[in-house]
């Protein structure tokens, strides 16, 4: 059986995509793209399945429509490099007719899976003012498959804008936990905790990890990264492959963690995991390499050593694995 990807627009659907996880088959993969307005079950879901090989984490920037262009960049990668396997957008959302078809027309396996959008209140607002149940025993919402229209439904587009903004306002304004865990979200390390399990990841895997922290304008450095995690012979072979493929690199870049410090500080922690050293010293590596001219190498060194210490061969590691990478450390 063929391999199928369920690319899931959280904004549209809600947490309705949880139900997919038990009936998931051998080969399915979810997709998961979320925003840091994501709801608390779907924190407590990550918790639980942040290793769940099948499942796949997409943290996208906010904005108006920007979950659903991130989404539509990263199934243009998945088809370029997959362009065997089935695919599903999970979303009630038809501004993604016009991709469906597209692909469709050139042959893909794609669909668009979404809810029966019957609305209960409707029910419970006529229980309330004394009228009969007609349906007591209310079922779930099944999912459908959602035929493509021909014309965009602009009245539609025009009230998601609304009903976005509605629910940025309302995460902006919900009142906030107290305590040392107030400020915390089990989604925004997710990256951090998949580089303390770098050895359990596939090739492909540690390519998304790398896309997330090296811009593929930066191939020099996507060069230096890949030879530093395959070797110098694989890691030359996949720069070779990658160079000038323009449609996977735009796949790729759709990855690419929007904050410079966020991702250096986990570029270094890569490379420290794959050098069985600490990656929680990346956040301090970073420190001293912005203190100084990327140039003045010496000046790094001795920070590094005052730092971290050089009378063993770990303790010399730190400054050695970082070394390589100072021109890719801007910002």
């Amino acid at each position: 059986m063929k391999r199928r990807y369920y690319l899931i627009d959280t904004e549209n659907v809600g947490d309705r995509w949880i139900d997919l996880i038990p009936d998931l088959e051998g080969g399915d993969i979810l997709v998961v793209f979320y925003t840091k307005n994501h709801s608390k079950l779907l924190g407590e879901c990550y918790l639980k399945q942040r290793y769940n090989k099948q499942i796949r984490w997409v943290e996208c920037v906010v904005g108006y429509n920007a979950l659903d262009q991130q989404l539509t960049g990263v199934l243009s990668y998945l088809i370029a490099t997959h362009g065997e396997a089935g695919y599903a957008i999970y979303s009630n959302d038809k501004g993604y007719n016009s991709v469906i078809d597209f692909w469709k027309q050139r042959g893909l396996d794609i669909d668009m899976v979404g809810f029966d959008t019957e609305k209960k209140k409707d029910k419970d607002s006529e229980h309330d003012k004394g009228g009969k149940d007609t349906d007591s025993k209310a079922k779930k919402a099944d999912p459908v498959i959602i035929s493509p229209p021909q014309h965009a439904d602009k009245k539609r587009k025009a009230a998601a804008k609304v009903e976005k903004q509605s629910v940025d306002k309302a995460a902006s304004g919900s009142s906030k936990k107290e305590g040392p865990e107030a400020d915390k979200d089990p989604l925004a390390d997710s990256l951090a905790q998949r580089i303390e399990h770098l050895d359990q990841l596939t090739e492909e895997q540690i390519i998304l990890e790398i896309a997330k922290v090296v811009p593929t304008e930066n191939m020099s450095g996507w060069y230096v990264v890949l030879v530093s995690l395959f070797g110098q012979e694989a890691g030359r072979a996949q720069y070779i492959r990658l160079k000038d493929d323009e449609e996977r690199k735009r796949g790729l870049s759709h990855y690419l963690l929007p904050d410079v410090h966020k991702r250096n500080v986990h570029l270094i922690a890569l490379l420290y995991q794959h050098e069985h050293l600490d990656p929680a010293m990346a956040e301090v590596a970073y420190k001293i390499v912005k203190a100084h001219n990327r140039k003045n190498k010496k000046a790094i060194r001795a920070d590094f050593d005052k730092q971290f210490g050089k009378k063993t061969t770990e303790q010399v590691q730190y400054y050695k694995v970082v070394k390589p990478i100072l021109d890719i450390l801007k910002g």
